[in-house]
C-alpha cells in the first residue's frame, strides 16, 4: 500500500529533518587570546562512500528558518496535480 504525503504532513517532516539537521550541524569554535574566532562547520554526511561535508546540517544551524521556509515552497512546487512523491 502506498501512502502520499501532502501538506502539513511533509511540513512537520521538514521541521522535524531541520531541527535535527540543526543538531548534527553545530560548528566548533576556537578562539584564544590574540587570536581571531574561527567556526569549523565539519560535520560529515551520512552514508557518504566518502570524505563529504553535510552542506545541510551547516545550513540548518546557520539558518534553520530560512531553511524550512525552503524546504516548505519546495513542497508547494512539487505539490502540483501529479508530481505527489510516494513512499512505499
Amino acid at each position: 500500500m502506498a501512502i502520499v504525503l501532502i501538506g502539513a504532513d511533509l511540513k512537520r517532516q521538514a521541521a522535524a529533518y531541520v531541527a535535527a539537521q540543526r543538531e548534527c550541524g553545530r560548528p566548533k569554535l576556537t578562539f584564544d587570546y590574540g587570536r581571531p574566532l574561527q567556526a569549523q562547520f565539519d560535520t560529515s554526511a551520512e552514508g557518504a562512500w566518502t570524505a563529504k561535508l553535510d552542506i545541510g546540517a551547516a545550513l540548518a544551524w546557520l539558518g534553520p528558518v530560512s531553511l524550512e521556509k525552503r524546504l516548505h515552497r519546495r513542497d508547494r512546487q512539487d505539490s502540483a496535480p501529479g508530481s505527489h512523491d510516494v513512499v512505499r
